[in-house]
Parts: C-alpha cells; sequence; structure tokens
C-alpha cells in the first residue's frame, strides 16, 4: 500500500514539474519563432553582413555554447537546474538588446553571438536535465511529442507574428516584444522547489557516450545549424516578403503538430530506430531535392514534405537520446558538445565553399546519420 503511495506522489510530483516546464518551454518557443528565422535575414538583409560574416557570428555562438554547456552542468549543483534556466533569461534580453544595438555600433558584433552562446549553453543543459529526472521512459515518446506539441502550437503563432510586426513596424519593436515573452517565461519555473545535481567537471563525459553517439549528434548540430541559417535565407531568396516567410513557416508548423502526436504515440509502442531509419531517409530525400528548387511552388512541395520528415525523425531519436541519457548530466554534456561540433563542422564548410547550397547536401547526409544512435 505504501509502494502504491509513494508511486502516486512521485506521479503527481512529475506531473507538476513536466507541466511547469512546458508552459515555461512554450513562452520561451513563442518568443524564439517569432524572431528566430528572422535573425540571419537581419545580419544578411538588413545590416548588409556578407554571408561570410554570417557564418562568423554563428561560428561564435557555437563556440560559447561548447563552453557554457560544461559551466551549466556545473551551476546546476550549486545553484540547482530551474536557476541556472533563470539565469539564462537575463542573458538573453541582453542579447536581443546587443542585437538592436548593433546596427548602430558594429564595433559590439563579437560580443552579440557570445552572449547568446552562454545564455542558450545554459539553458539547453539544464533544461534537458529537467526534463529526463521528471519525464518516464515508458511514456517518453509521448511526454516529448506532447512538448513538441505545445512548443508547435505556440510556433504556429510565432513565425506570422513575426512577419507582421516586421511588414507593418521594424526589428525594434519585435526585439521588444520578444524581450517581454522570455521574461514571462521564467514565472512559471518559480512554482516548484529546485534540484541541484551532483556535477564535477572533467573531462569524463567523453566517456558517457559511444562513438555511435557522438556521431549522431554531431550529425543533429549540422542539421539544427543549416535549418536555422542558411536555410531561411535560402527561403526568403525565393518568397522576398517576410509575411509569406511567416506564413509558411506556420502552415508547416501545423502539418508537423499533426506528425508530432502520431509519431510520438507510435515511437513508445514500435522500435524507435525502425521510426527513424524511415523519417530520416525520406528526410535525406528532401534535402537533396531542396538544391534543385527554384520556385515558389516547389518550395512550398518540398518544404512540407521535409517538415513532416525532419519531426518523424526528431521524436524517436530525442526520445531514445534521453533513454540512453539515463539521466546522466555527463551524457547531456557529451550531447551537446557533439551537436557545437555538428554546427561548427558545416558552418567552416560553407564558409570554405562559398555556396549556401552546399550546406543543404551536407544536411541531407546528416539526416542519415540519426541512425547511428
Amino acid at each position: 500500500m505504501n509502494g502504491d503511495h509513494d508511486h502516486i506522489l512521485k506521479y503527481v510530483v512529475n506531473k507538476k514539474e513536466l507541466t511547469e516546464l512546458y508552459v515555461s518551454a512554450v513562452l520561451r518557443v513563442l518568443a524564439f519563432s517569432m524572431i528566430g528565422i528572422f535573425v540571419p535575414l537581419f545580419l544578411f538583409k538588413e545590416l548588409d553582413y556578407s554571408l561570410n560574416y554570417v557564418i562568423f557570428y554563428y561560428l561564435i555562438y557555437s563556440l560559447a555554447f561548447a563552453v557554457f554547456t560544461p559551466i551549466g552542468a556545473k551551476l546546476t549543483s550549486k545553484i540547482g537546474v530551474k536557476h541556472v534556466m533563470l539565469s539564462s533569461m537575463p542573458l538573453y534580453v541582453g542579447y536581443f538588446g546587443l542585437l538592436y544595438l548593433l546596427r548602430f555600433n558594429p564595433n559590439i558584433f563579437i560580443f552579440v553571438p557570445l552572449i547568446y552562446g552562454m545564455a542558450e549553453g545554459m539553458f539547453w543543459i539544464a533544461f534537458h536535465v529537467d526534463f529526463s529526472m521528471f519525464s518516464e521512459k515508458s511514456k517518453r515518446g509521448t511526454q516529448l511529442s506532447r512538448f513538441y506539441s505545445f512548443a508547435l502550437l505556440a510556433g504556429l503563432v510565432g513565425p506570422m507574428a513575426g512577419g507582421v510586426v516586421l511588414t507593418f513596424s521594424s526589428f525594434n519593436l519585435l526585439f521588444v516584444l520578444v524581450s517581454i515573452l522570455l521574461i514571462g517565461s521564467a514565472i512559471p519555473l518559480l512554482f516548484t522547489k529546485d534540484v541541484k545535481r551532483n556535477y564535477k567537471m572533467s573531462w569524463n563525459f567523453l566517456k558517457a557516450g559511444s562513438l555511435k553517439d557522438l556521431f549522431a549528434y554531431i550529425a543533429l548540430g549540422v542539421k539544427i545549424m543549416v535549418s536555422i541559417v542558411f536555410w531561411p535565407i535560402f527561403v526568403f531568396s525565393i518568397l522576398n516578403l517576410y509575411l509569406s516567410m511567416g506564413s509558411l513557416f506556420t502552415f508547416l508548423g501545423v502539418l508537423s503538430l499533426v506528425v508530432v502526436n502520431i509519431v510520438g504515440k507510435l515511437s513508445d509502442v514500435f522500435d524507435k530506430r525502425q521510426l527513424i531509419k524511415w523519417f530520416s531517409s525520406g528526410n535525406f530525400v528532401t534535402w537533396i531535392v531542396f538544391i534543385f528548387v527554384r520556385t515558389k511552388l516547389e518550395l512550398i512541395a518540398v518544404s512540407v514534405f521535409a517538415s513532416l520528415t525532419n519531426m518523424g525523425a526528431s521524436v524517436p531519436f530525442n526520445a531514445l537520446a534521453y533513454n540512453k541519457s539515463k539521466k546522466s548530466i555527463e551524457y547531456f554534456v557529451f550531447r551537446e558538445m557533439g551537436i557545437s561540433i555538428g554546427r561548427v563542422l558545416v558552418l567552416s564548410f560553407v564558409l570554405f565553399t562559398g555556396s549556401l547550397i552546399s550546406s543543404f547536401l551536407i544536411a541531407g547526409i546528416a539526416s542519415l546519420g540519426y541512425m547511428l544512435l
């Protein structure tokens, strides 16, 4: 009887923790979905930086992310997991403030991505640790798909709202709105007790996962960077309007929302690796086809298939990653380091080749790398 009571108590606590995490993450996703796809364009189009400068910007960000991931992990043992997430919020607001000031003072260029990388490195290591502690292995696919669903719902509004603001106002107003939402995302984290995790900074995280795991996370890093930097620039070159671009991303979000709920349930029933194999193979094809896309109709058609296959692979991939972590903070540091390596590799490749389109070929190959996990 006591065992049943403990199980019920644990379920209630875990559900409350996850709900808190979901609400905070949704507000954060709403903020970033309003501006995320437009930041490379702000640098490239509004501030007239060359593609090489945009790449340097994200290289600095990626390196800062890698450095501050273990620092964030260490801070979870000092101030607690939630306090690490909370401490990243002022950094995010500072980042958007510096991004606004960059137009008037180009000398602060290096500090903008540096602050962004610091915030991201600290937030994500704490988020992954928190989610792994309070999610259940047998239901992780469903719980992860629920998180994706909430995030996608917020993401449906964000791109179009951002596009409307940019069409009828400016980036200045968008920076202010995003900063307010980010501050609001910190509030839900204040309602439950914080948890500290023991972590000693060392090179032991290198032993936390296998070489195959490392290559899988490098592949993930490649895809993330292509998706947030090179693909938005490519899409805008065809659509030429912020509102059209925001509308496309909102439409893709609706489709992803459906896929996430279906695949989340499937990944708790069927073999996750088999699902990854099917969807990542399809995603490989879409990235290769993107190389030949030239018209709006072609862009929309291929983007639909790309969105479906990407989300179909991402849910079981991330569920498998949380299962393999066994709630180990060292494993999450290992994961984030692999992602950072992938980011740096694809940025360096495009910098060397001078071809934005070449990143789609690398992203396609990286899609197949998901199968290594």
